[in-house]
C-alpha cells in the first residue's frame, strides 16, 4: 500500500447530494441525480466523488449517510434537495490509489484510516472516494474498479 501525502485535491462547480439510506436507496438517488442532470442538459465534467460519514445497522439493514459530488460543466440553481458547490478542495490530503474488487474497497478504506491514525495524523475529513471509472453498482459482477482515496489531514501531522 503506497500512501502519498501533502496532496491537493480540487474541483470547481459541483452538484452535491447528501443522502441517508440503504445501499439500494443510495443507488436509486444516484440514478435520479443522473436523470436530473440529463433532463437539465448539465454535463458531467469530472469523476464521481463519494464520502460515507456513517454506517449503522437498523432493522437488519445497513443504513449509510453519504455525500455524492459530481463536477459539472456550468453554474445552475439546483432543485430537489441538491446543492451547488462552487468549489470542493482538500489542501493537505493523504492519497491512496486502489485497483481491485469492489467488495474489498471497504477493507482498504479501513486500512487507510488505520495507517493514518497509527502515524499520528489527525484526519480532518471523511475519506473521499474518487471513481476513476464510471461508477457501477457494487457487486454487479463487472470486475475490478479503480478508486483514488483521499483524506484531509492536519498540516501539523507527520507521516513517516
Amino acid at each position: 500500500m503506497t500512501i502519498e501525502t501533502g496532496k491537493e485535491f480540487c474541483y470547481e462547480k459541483l452538484i452535491s447530494l447528501r443522502k441517508r439510506g440503504t445501499q439500494a436507496e443510495i443507488n436509486r438517488a444516484v440514478r435520479q441525480l443522473g436523470n436530473y442532470l440529463k433532463a437539465n442538459s448539465i454535463k458531467k465534467a469530472g469523476p464521481t466523488i463519494t464520502a460515507t460519514f456513517s454506517s449503522e445497522q437498523k432493522y437488519g439493514e445497513t443504513v449509510l449517510d453519504m455525500e455524492i459530488l459530481i463536477p459539472v460543466d456550468r453554474l445552475f440553481a439546483p432543485e430537489y434537495g441538491y446543492i451547488f458547490k462552487s468549489k470542493f478542495q482538500l489542501l493537505n490530503a493523504a492519497h491512496l490509489c486502489y485497483k481491485g474488487k469492489p467488495e474489498l474497497l471497504q477493507a482498504i478504506c479501513d486500512e487507510f484510516i488505520r495507517y493514518i491514525r497509527e502515524h499520528e495524523c489527525h484526519d480532518t475529513s471523511a475519506v473521499y472516494n474518487v471513481m476513476a471509472d464510471e461508477p457501477r453498482l457494487v457487486n454487479d459482477g463487472s470486475g475490478d474498479i479503480t478508486v483514488d482515496l483521499y483524506i484531509d489531514v492536519s498540516p501539523n501531522s507527520r507521516i513517516s
